[in-house]
């Protein structure tokens, strides 16, 4: 079986890949698998490469049949693709297993394991400390068994590409593991397409991934992570050292692919380091067929009603822009379990309401039971367009007057302006009947071009609500603390009817828009938010709407990585590594724009808060850098709390290689306190002590409690990594003498270790 590519954004995509083929690096290894290649299986060559050195492998036959998943782990620079010959007849290997969970004891790299018998993506079944039980504390798998399922299994690894590739399943399966966490919460879970598992810099370009109860699973649970969250009853707790690890997780890349058919296109976890990237992809028909069903089955799935995104226990910053997503009731979903509040969502289309047709998800469609967090995004919503046919929230209505502000026509009827103004005929308009999502209101400024003394004029229309004729500006968003905004400046436009060129799924044009139609063209073309360079005849021009643009041809991204360390450089400065993630290079930087935000802290329970996310004046300059790139110093005007999490939002502009000047994706970065209590997310004014670990200082005292008498070695670094002391220390009974008056004010990284094997006991963060 074969699948051409469509042209556009895939067959840049493709071009990409065949280069990438045929220029591999002599560092990298070449593998083949399939006909006449020296590997029969995908995991046979997955298992040859190198785990450092990278590897590209290439994919020979156009069907993959799979006994088990693909299991990569502990991998660095490995690269699945299709062969250049695949490539060059716009054929997709399509990856597919022989059943939807998989049947064969043990794992793809190791079919012997005794801790991964048969059916082991179905752990833990039960709160008991069994086999396969959530208290089982031999087999390390029993907690969280079924988080490693998928077709293409990415665990603890990095760099790793998947391109090119078409990962199908015949259906999305799912499975409900009853009274699991505390003996009272469900699990419900099912078939993966593609997971990351505690892993950073994958990248999935070019892919079709269809079938499934997640197109793609992603989860990083990282305790020393950029905004670690364990929950009160976590095993893990103590062991929580937030910022020692920062930049091992996460930073994946969606790009280009088409993801449909699944519940969800992306599953997310406990994402508690580097935010990802989704961008220019479609994803249309994501969402339960089953949810008048599966809703009986399990206290988790009444959230299951499927969409682009589930996010739970997801404090990292997410890039979401440039999709078309389509026929995703919960567009940003979650199920009442920290959600996230700061991901950026801009120059995306979403759509495609009337195509779902069970009344039972309505409620959850227009955020009515607050699961859909669209709903309840104000302040990084941007640069939209959304079709809303289908939500029933605006009738066609007509009338015969309008009101001109117009002076001179005002005259011509003996008024002075404003005035009401006779129509020669009938002028339909559009009326709001209910919101689309129970927190946002649209534009009532309504302006019709309307036939008047012979001429057509601009006319406002009482009670109508579009701009132009089938649109309009969503006018009020609502925050977490149900709080309505203004959001006249974030320009998110509503419309009733985008035209496609086609909806054929084989077709070259699916999800092209289709310029002809009036509507369409005033709403995606050239009304997006800049930043990165769409380019016509090698001059920048105004960024279009959605994943698919007859403009694309002249698409090039380039960014500043997100979620930088953000150090502290007086009361009300801070300093933001600028690092290039893109590889086009730009000379002669400047900062464009800078946000700073006061960003609410989420309950342990839900991302509700009484609190308002509050926008700082601020201002920022470029000092020389320790690294690869200038920082940005960020100055607000006043002193914030000192317990408040920042957001910092930062456009930067550069010079290309002939000279122009263009804008770089936006970079984001949350700056916790270690002074707030990661575990609950309420914040405590406490004296020197260690968070996230065994350690506390006691006067001049490190007190490490069951700490054996004997040497050890305490490293202290600066939250950017710089070791700033290696200290001898004799521990007797516990405690060891420590003098750290001499040490500069500030929070410091403390790593506790055995003299003679290096080991570390116990890790944490000391502020002073």
């Amino acid at each position: 079986m074969s699948h051409t590519f469509p042209s556009g954004i895939a067959a840049i995509a493709s071009l990409w890949i065949l280069a990438v083929s045929s220029a591999a690096t002599a560092a990298d290894s070449i593998l083949t698998v399939g006909a006449q290649s020296a590997y029969t299986t995908l995991q046979s060559a997955v298992n040859a490469c190198p785990d450092q050195g990278g590897c590209t492998i290439l994919i020979r036959d156009s069907v993959v049949e799979l006994d088990r998943e693909v299991w990569i782990e502990g991998k660095k620079g490995l690269s699945l693709q299709p062969s250049p010959e695949l490539v060059a007849q716009g054929i997709r290997p399509r990856i597919h297993a022989k059943s939807a969970f998989f049947g064969v004891a043990g794992t793809a790299a190791d079919s012997t394991d005794p801790q991964r018998p048969a059916g082991w993506k179905r752990w833990p079944s039960t709160f008991r400390a069994v086999a396969g039980g959530a208290l089982d504390t031999i087999n390390p798998f029993s907690r969280s068994g079924f988080q490693y399922n998928g077709t293409i299994v990415v665990v603890r690894s990095s760099d790793i590409r998947i391109e090119g590739l078409r990962i199908q399943a015949g259906a999305p399966q799912y499975f409900v593991n009853k009274a699991i966490w505390d003996a009272k919460y469900d699990v419900l879970f099912g078939n993966v397409g593609v997971n990351l598992f505690q892993s950073l810099g994958v990248r999935i370009r070019d892919c079709e991934i269809s079938g499934f109860f997640a197109g793609v699973y992603m989860q990083g649970r990282n305790l020393g992570g950029a905004q670690p969250a364990p929950g009160p009853g976590d095993i893990d707790l103590h062991a929580t050292a937030p910022y020692s690890r920062v930049g091992t997780m996460g930073d994946h890349l969606l790009e280009g692919n088409r993801i449909h058919g699944n519940w969800w296109g992306v599953y997310d976890e406990m994402e508690w380091d580097l935010g990802s990237t989704f961008r220019f992809n479609i994803f249309d028909g994501n969402f339960n067929r089953r949810f008048r069903r599966a809703i009986d089955s399990s206290t988790e799935a009444t959230h299951m009603a499927g969409g682009f995104l589930y996010a739970k226990d997801v404090p990292a910053i997410h890039r979401i822009v440039n999709n078309t997503i389509w026929g995703c009731p919960m567009v940003v979903g979650y199920g009442y379990y920290k959600g996230g509040v700061q991901h950026l969502f801009v120059n995306n289309v979403v759509g495609g309401f009337a195509e779902i047709t069970d009344s039972t998800m309505m409620p959850t469609m227009r955020g009515l039971d607050g699961r859909q967090l669209l709903s309840r995004w104000s302040e990084w919503l941007e640069n939209n367009v959304f079709d809303l046919s289908g939500l029933g929230v605006v009738r066609r209505d007509t009338t015969r007057t309008g009101i001109s502000r117009d002076a001179e026509v005002c005259a011509a009827i003996d008024s002075v302006a404003p005035c009401r103004i006779p129509f020669d005929s009938v002028v339909e308009f559009d009326r709001l009947v209910q919101k689309p999502f129970r927190t946002w209101g649209l534009s009532p400024r309504a302006l019709v071009q309307a036939p008047v003394g012979g001429r057509t004029l601009p006319v406002e229309i009482p009670g109508g609500i579009h701009l132009g004729d089938g649109w309009g500006v969503v006018d009020t968003l609502q925050n977490l603390s149900e709080k309505s905004v203004g959001a006249h400046r974030q320009e998110n436009l509503w419309t009733m009817g985008l035209s496609w060129k086609s909806r054929d799924p084989g077709s070259s044009d699916y999800f092209v828009p289709d310029l002809s139609d009036s509507i369409t063209r005033s709403v995606l073309i050239g009304r997006g938010n800049a930043a990165s360079a769409w380019r016509r005849a090698g001059m920048p021009v105004a960024a279009d709407v959605g994943a698919r643009s007859p403009q694309e041809e002249g698409r090039e991204i380039w960014g500043i990585h997100s979620q930088e360390n953000v150090l502290n450089d007086g009361s009300r400065c801070w300093k933001i590594p600028l690092r290039d993630r893109s590889g086009l290079l730009r000379t002669s930087l400047a900062v464009d724009s800078v946000e700073v935000w006061s960003v609410p802290k989420s309950s342990p329970e839900q991302s509700l808060t009484n609190m308002v996310p509050r926008r700082w004046k601020a201002s920022a300059t470029l000092l020389p850098g320790t690294g690869a790139g200038p920082d940005a110093r960020v100055c607000i005007d006043s002193t914030p709390l000192a317990d408040i999490p920042l957001r910092f939002q930062l456009t930067v502009s550069g010079l290309d290689a002939g000279g122009t000047r263009t804008k770089a994706e936006p970079a984001y970065y949350l700056m916790d306190t270690p002074q707030a209590d990661y575990s609950v997310g309420t914040i405590r004014r406490e004296g020197p002590r260690v968070r996230g670990g065994d350690l506390r200082i006691e006067g001049r005292h490190l007190v490490a409690p069951g700490l054996g008498d004997g040497a050890q070695i305490l490293e202290v670094r600066s939250l950017d990594g710089r070791v700033r002391h290696r200290i001898a220390l004799e521990f007797h009974a516990g405690k060891a003498l420590l003098d750290s008056r001499a040490w500069p004010a500030g929070v410091f990284l403390l790593s506790l270790g055995n003299s003679e094997t290096g080991r570390w006991t116990a890790k944490g963060l000391a502020p002073r």
